[in-house]
């Protein structure tokens, strides 16, 4: 087991998004978090990741799982700096020894090696969500959260990012990541989150996303 949500209440701005939430996460699965705005998918992430603490209960992650690999909404990229600094600097602070062809070889895959040496601060929303995306190929993070990773992408985009998540997957990878819409993975565990927000059902509880 990967990760173990036990009874947890969790809150945003005193509100209660979640009462008595519990759910095992094993290894090697694709979770998407679907519900409506403002529902708690980006919270739940956060309590998971340890950015929100949880009100009660527990998130208790394998001992064998030594970092997380989060991305949220913003893309965690410095202005001033070129995508290959950003870059560069990211596998620094995560202590991952990448040579320069990895980091080419990473940004090519979603058609951005173009832009290697341009700063962040001149790159569209899209292009700079694809360079933060890029870092999924130098983590070996078992974990992996995403929130909304293909806002701002094209289709071809998308479609990459995709073959990069089942890749991650079948290398002995968990991703749990939020989406508005149906990326196509098989055998993905599909959660709406409306089903266990606090207005819609109060004490809800389960063992497994299969059960879901």
């Amino acid at each position: 087991m990967v990760l173990k949500i036990d009874s947890i209440t969790l809150k945003r701005s005193n509100k209660i998004l979640f009462e008595n939430f519990s759910v095992n996460v094993n290894k090697s699965q694709i979770i998407i978090l679907t519900g409506d705005n403002g529902v708690g998918k980006s919270s739940l992430l956060e309590a998971i990741s340890g950015v929100l603490k949880v009100c009660e209960g527990q998130i208790n992650i394998s001992k064998d799982i030594k970092k997380i690999f989060y991305l949220g909404h913003e893309n965690c990229l410095k202005d001033e700096l070129s995508v290959y600094d950003n870059l560069r600097v990211w596998c620094e602070v995560a202590r991952k020894k990448v040579i320069d062809n990895q980091i080419h070889d990473g940004l090519n895959y979603f058609n951005i090696s173009k832009l290697v040496n341009q700063p962040i601060k001149k790159l569209s929303q899209g292009q700079k969500r694809r360079v933060a995306l890029t870092k999924l190929f130098f983590t070996d993070s078992k974990l992996i959260l995403l929130d909304e990773p293909i806002a701002g992408l094209d289709k071809k985009s998308e479609y990459n990012f995709s073959k990069l998540v089942l890749k991650k997957k079948r290398t002995g990878k968990t991703i749990i990541l939020t989406s508005h819409k149906d990326l196509g993975f098989k055998n993905q565990n599909i959660v709406d989150l409306n089903r266990f927000s606090k207005k819609t059902n109060k004490n809800t509880k389960f063992d497994t996303w299969e059960n879901l």
